[in-house]
């Protein structure tokens, strides 16, 4: 966090962006170039977010401070998919099955939140029920950087599954939208929450759904969704 001139203004540190810069350092040693300090920030990021950023039960903190003592947890679990990619990048570029296990599990635990396995923690009543973009979008993108990485088998699966849901319930071609939430069965919802759009999760959502159509050779019909 820093104010406009650069200057530091606070020290505490967002969980998933500890996973996601992990990742960038991983993935640049791993396809640009196997620069030492890269390795070396990275092994920084995922032990820290090993040794700092797990609570007792399991899940992961979504707010520490700098030396890691907790903050505070969210009814998410976004710090758990960009960990994941994190440490599957670096396992990657190490190849020690340790982080590459550690990477698989969180995974699990990922799939088995956004399958509804395991239940994250009402935020509302269920007088009006919902469902938003933000699961399947990022755990497709979670998935296709652990296939490209630690090559586990689940994910095709998986990603075929979450671009068929965006599909059939959150694009919305008559109305030339992408909502950001709806119904259980994929409804618009007429009031000012499902009325509200997220143009960054629909362009992440477009950007996976393409990353996906060039692996699959080019895939017409994910090209035109």
């Amino acid at each position: 966090m820093r104010d406009q001139d650069g200057s530091l203004i606070d020290t505490d540190k967002a969980v998933w962006i500890q996973g996601r810069f992990a990742w960038l350092l991983a993935t640049l040693y791993n396809t640009v170039e196997p620069k030492q300090e890269w390795l070396d920030g990275a092994k920084t990021g995922v032990d820290f977010l090993l040794n700092k950023c797990f609570a007792l039960d399991g899940q992961m903190y979504f707010h520490v401070a700098q030396d890691g003592q907790p903050i505070r947890k969210r009814r998410y679990f976004f710090s758990e998919t960009f960990a994941a990619i994190a440490l599957s990048a670096y396992a990657k570029a190490t190849g020690d099955p340790f982080y590459e296990e550690k990477a698989k599990k969180i995974f699990s635990t990922c799939l088995q939140y956004a399958s509804g396995e395991k239940q994250i923690p009402a935020k509302f009543e269920n007088t009006r029920p919902t469902k938003g973009i933000g699961i399947p979008m990022i755990m497709t993108n979670t998935a296709q950087q652990i296939r490209e990485t630690i090559q586990d088998e689940r994910c095709d699966e998986w990603i075929e599954k979450w671009i068929s849901e965006i599909e059939k319930d959150f694009v919305k071609d008559d109305i030339r939208c992408v909502m950001e939430q709806v119904s259980p069965e994929g409804e618009i919802i007429d009031h000012i929450d499902g009325r509200t759009l997220n143009p960054g999760h629909a362009i992440e959502g477009a950007w996976f759904i393409l990353h996906e159509a060039k692996y699959r050779n080019n895939d017409p019909h994910l090209i035109g969704l």
